[in-house]
């Protein structure tokens, strides 16, 4: 069973984290679309995703 942890953060430590979670054997998923995407690398995690984080840290 998955948990799911909300909370706001700069990008570079929001990268710490994901690094971390990988290393651990966690899946990160995200929306693309609004379809889920997963993955179990750092390549789910780009700099695309920097803009993402910056308007939501906006709100």
């Amino acid at each position: 069973m998955g948990k799911q942890i909300n909370y706001w953060l700069g990008y570079e430590e929001f990268l710490q984290i994901a690094q971390e979670a990988l290393d651990c054997g966690c899946i990160i998923m995200k929306a693309v679309s609004d379809k889920p995407v997963s993955g179990r690398t750092f390549e789910i995690v780009t700099k695309a995703e920097k803009a993402i984080l910056e308007a939501w840290s906006k709100r």
